[in-house]
């Protein structure tokens, strides 16, 4: 107490807790101490969190990142590896960090789109799933991989009516359907 813990320090130390698996207990003392920790150490410690699905430390991480007014609207990086975290764990909080993510970026791939769908799998989160392909409906953006995806999905959370509708949807667009949303339908079919 008293003095200033320069940047460097601070990151190595993360860096040490990080690669020996102790990064909840540096960051809590870390900030129990007061002492500052630069973005690039808080990213540092959100993609452990990303890593090791540690959704608790995550969000004590988001708390700390927001205290900055710069970063009172998260960056791609960072929301990203939230909402991806959020999505596995089905909490609903990803679904305000979707729409914190479509308010700060133009450039929503159907790359990015597709990764978080397949957390939404995990988490079984159909309506982060309808969020997202909403968005990319409206973009026009819908292709055979967000279809696939987006079955996955329903699949997951044993939707078979919103297989069938989305299977329906997918043939009327003209796309070519592929091996995998056949048997992904087939699937739901045999359910």
């Amino acid at each position: 107490h008293g003095f200033t813990v320069p940047a460097f320090a601070v990151a190595l130390v993360v860096k040490v807790a990080v690669d020996t698996n102790r990064a909840g207990e540096a960051f809590d003392t870390l900030a129990r101490n007061a002492i500052s920790m630069p973005e690039s150490v808080l990213m540092t410690l959100l993609e452990d969190c990303f890593r090791s699905h540690d959704l608790n430390l995550a969000r004590r991480i988001e708390k700390e990142l927001r205290k900055d007014s710069s970063m009172s609207k998260l960056k791609g990086v960072a929301c990203n590896a939230l909402l991806k975290l959020h999505a596995m764990a089905g909490h609903a909080h990803a679904i305000e960090l979707w729409r914190e993510m479509q308010e700060s970026s133009t450039n929503l791939s159907d790359k990015l789109c597709i990764g978080i769908l397949e957390r939404c799998v995990k988490g079984r989160f159909a309506s982060l799933a309808d969020e997202v392909v909403g968005c990319l409906r409206t973009r026009a953006l819908m292709s055979v991989p967000v279809y696939s995806a987006l079955l996955k999905v329903y699949i997951s959370c044993d939707l078979a009516d919103r297989v069938c509708d989305t299977y329906v949807e997918v043939r009327d667009s003209g796309l070519q359907l592929d091996p995998a949303i056949c048997g992904i339908v087939s699937q739901a079919a045999a359910q």
